[in-house]
């Protein structure tokens, strides 16, 4: 790896929204060029942190191996946007060639309409069913590779959803008491077709910090997170700000280098190992 990659890669380590603004004043052609030079990890940065239609564009251009191994290492909720976004042929292609699991959160994901509790969820939340007793439960927990966040959702064996037991009660109760004789039965909740500005002023929030989502026969279907929702995007016109150029001046090298120079070695230094 030459010296000039060695510094800009760990630029965008160290300054991504600052690279970002950077790397959206390049063409589509240019961008997707750089991107195919970084390693995975760097590019899924730069995908999360330039402006969404400039990513979108690199992932619909990009070979669709580089596509899924971003899309896959994306959070699911920013993974879903871009897919939504995305020509018809290029998102089923990656839904198809990417990990299965994945494939199918984001699939159920896309089925409800945009920027709704149904969209913006997590449908990876574990739940557990209502015989069980706290021990059994914590034993599910230790094995389960979901989440289960601060709570534990319980449901009958029809998937309804009949309450919920907040995880650090869970760990302090008697192994042998049923988990529906501690589970609170009154909780708020969100219905799948909840749009995201009544999400935004529910007033559970106030008390819990994720939802339960159901459908309108009470069906549990995810959980949402309330850090997730402050992902809920509002799309901007975004500029290079001065701290970017301020940024750049730190590293001076980077600086007498000239970014364009770096981009250009790079992307030429990738195409003689290839």
């Amino acid at each position: 790896m030459n010296n000039n990659k060695v510094l800009l890669e760990q630029f965008i380590l160290d300054h991504s929204g600052d690279a970002a603004r950077l790397l959206e004043q390049l063409d589509t052609k240019q961008l997707t060029q750089f991107l195919i030079s970084l390693p995975d990890d760097l590019s899924v940065i730069l995908i999360q942190e330039m402006e969404i239609y400039t990513s979108l564009k690199c992932l619909e251009e990009l070979e669709i191996e580089k596509s899924v191994v971003i899309v896959e290492s994306l959070p699911i909720i920013i993974a879903s946007s871009f897919l939504r976004r995305m020509k018809k042929n290029k998102k089923e292609l990656i839904l198809e060639k990417m990990d299965q699991k994945i494939s199918k959160t984001l699939s159920q994901m896309l089925y409800h309409i945009q920027n709704t509790a149904g969209a913006l969820m997590d449908p990876q939340v574990s739940i557990v069913n209502e015989s069980l007793n706290v021990k059994e439960v914590l034993e599910k927990v230790k094995r389960s590779k979901q989440q289960f966040l601060q709570y534990i959702y319980v449901v009958d064996q029809d998937g309804k959803l009949l309450g919920i037991v907040k995880l650090e009660e869970l760990i302090v109760a008697d192994p042998k008491e049923q988990i529906t004789s501690m589970m609170s039965k009154e909780f708020p909740r969100l219905y799948a077709e909840v749009e995201a500005q009544r999400i935004l002023n529910h007033q559970g929030w106030l008390e819990y910090n994720a939802l339960p989502v159901i459908d309108r026969s009470g069906i549990f279907l995810g959980a949402l997170n309330q850090t997730e929702i402050r992902k809920i995007e509002v799309d901007k016109v975004r500029k290079v700000p001065k701290h970017a150029v301020q940024a750049i001046n730190s590293l001076g090298e980077l600086y007498r280098i000239g970014l364009s120079g770096l981009l250009s070695s790079t992307i030429a230094s990738n195409k003689e190992t290839d």
